[in-house]
């Protein structure tokens, strides 16, 4: 099941027994960190770091890392400014990859935003344990293990087997093209629920029920 809250964070309700805010599930299912969500949206631009102009005030998501040395030259979730932009190109960054704020990217980026922090992971391999030990009530013996228990919760036959009838309303529902005869949830599934949820909050589409997805 999937919910909103009247803070505007995503959550989703597991086996109806804990609640966990969305991003976790969505890093625990490959979209590790908080760019690769924001780049499952579409939220997500590239900027040359000649275009001062426009790169002021952007927001980084993730950290930005000299490749030679491993060090930290900009950390995630921070706003460009010019003293920063000459540390990027003073290092030999030539572009960056912003949070896309337009106008019409504003609920869904503010929703992952307040989603995010709730969330007390930061990448897959914490978000796969932490799922594990919740739902499980015990420490993970492995990353390995753990990962093979989300697998089959989430992406086997035995615990969600759509049948074509499930898979041609889902289709239907979220605009989807995957295959009649794919019987279990796929990872666009997610962010296809994820997106008609930000679409309500945003007045695109009216109250409705999708908890069996």
């Amino acid at each position: 099941d999937f919910t909103t809250d009247i803070y505007d964070c995503i959550y989703a309700i597991i086996d109806r027994r804990r609640k966990f805010p969305a991003s976790i599930l969505l890093r625990s299912i490959g979209f590790s960190l908080n760019g690769d969500i924001f780049r499952a949206f579409d939220l997500m631009k590239t900027i040359n770091l000649s275009k001062k102009k426009e790169i002021i005030g952007e927001t980084i998501v993730d950290d930005i890392v000299n490749n030679e040395t491993g060090e930290i030259v900009v950390e995630g979730n921070t706003t460009l400014n010019e003293s920063l932009i000459k540390l990027l190109d003073k290092s030999g960054v030539k572009s960056v990859e912003v949070l896309d704020a337009t106008k019409e990217n504003e609920v869904a980026i503010s929703v992952l935003q307040n989603t995010m922090m709730k969330d007390p992971t930061h990448n897959s391999e914490e978000a796969v344990m932490l799922l594990y030990k919740n739902l499980r009530t015990g420490e993970a013996p492995s990353f390995d293990i753990a990962s093979r228990f989300i697998e089959k919760m989430f992406f086997s036959t035995k615990k969600y087997d759509l049948g074509s009838v499930g898979r041609y309303r889902i289709n239907k529902k979220f605009s989807l093209d995957a295959p009649l005869d794919e019987p279990v949830l796929t990872k666009n599934d997610f962010v296809k629920v994820f997106k008609y949820l930000i679409s309500m909050r945003n007045g695109e589409n009216g109250p409705d029920d999708i908890d069996h997805l």
